[in-house]
């Protein structure tokens, strides 16, 4: 048991610290609106990397160019290694190059270079993730609180 005035004072904390909660909800409402905005305004790209991905669709020239400064272009330098790697892979399965639809094995390739999913990435799982041709977020307009 406190004493009267220690109690008045914790409730004032409950008090500021409910505001506090209120106000990080509206937080998180508000960003819950923009990964919706930009959601939608990524949803054909998302699309399109996914035909082009599951061979559907065949990019023209204008599409395929790739201008990259190694000086000015971080991810040239980030990617170099991983590139390589990739090119030594495609050497060894010469077969499904020329006839292959789309990219073979984009999302494999996808988990197994980006850091937190590598780790997740178990042997056994590859052989399911080679015929994995797509992956969407669907995020849901309504009230996510």
């Amino acid at each position: 048991n406190l004493p009267a005035p220690v109690q008045r004072r914790i409730k004032a904390l409950k008090q500021l610290q409910l505001q506090s909660v209120n106000l990080e909800a509206k937080f998180y409402e508000e960003v819950h609106a923009l990964e919706c905005k930009y959601h939608k305004m990524a949803s054909n790209l998302y699309e399109k990397r996914s035909e082009i991905v599951s061979g559907i669709y065949e990019p023209n020239d204008e599409e395929c160019v790739w201008d990259s400064d190694e000086e000015d272009d971080e991810i040239t330098n980030a990617l170099k290694d991983k590139v390589k790697i990739e090119e030594e892979k495609e050497k060894k399965d010469e077969s499904q190059n020329e006839n292959a639809k789309g990219i073979p094995e984009f999302w494999l390739t996808i988990f197994k270079n980006v850091g937190m999913l590598a780790e997740m990435v178990q042997e056994h799982d590859e052989p399911i993730l080679k015929h994995l041709y797509d992956i969407k977020v669907i995020i849901l307009e309504s009230n996510p609180m």
